[in-house]
């Protein structure tokens, strides 16, 4: 639960501009902002309530709108939690690399911590 809600403080980065990403021909409006801050809180509750499924969807569009290094890892950890486990792979990596290059510490180390625990549960040849 803990780790649940150290992961929900880092979806509040949410609003902070990210130099890492492909920003979209124009920033986001304030009504894209407020839409996406509404599904975090959403999606959030439904993580912990175990709806991982559920959640995933609703972190993908705030992707959409702005992707960060913490939305990533929300939305890795959907895919941990539903068995896609070499996208919550992919995703963790994903996020780790772009929490390196904006300094988002606790995103780099539960990125981490989540990279090495599923390199023992991902079969490889």
């Amino acid at each position: 639960m803990a780790r649940l809600v150290r992961a929900g403080l880092l979806g509040l980065a949410l609003l902070l501009p990210s130099p890492a990403e492909a920003q979209p021909s124009s920033p986001p409006s304030d009504a894209e902002l407020a839409t996406a801050r509404n599904l975090f809180a959403e999606a959030r509750q439904l993580q912990q309530q175990g709806r991982w499924a559920d959640a995933l969807p609703k972190l993908e569009a705030i992707g959409q709108v702005r992707m960060t290094p913490q939305i990533r890892f929300h939305i890795a950890l959907c895919h941990l939690h539903t068995g896609k486990l070499v996208a919550a792979r992919n995703g963790f990596e994903a996020a780790l690399r772009e929490a390196r290059a904006e300094n988002a510490d606790q995103v780099v180390h539960e990125a981490s911590e989540h990279i090495q625990a599923l390199k023992a549960r991902i079969p490889t040849v």
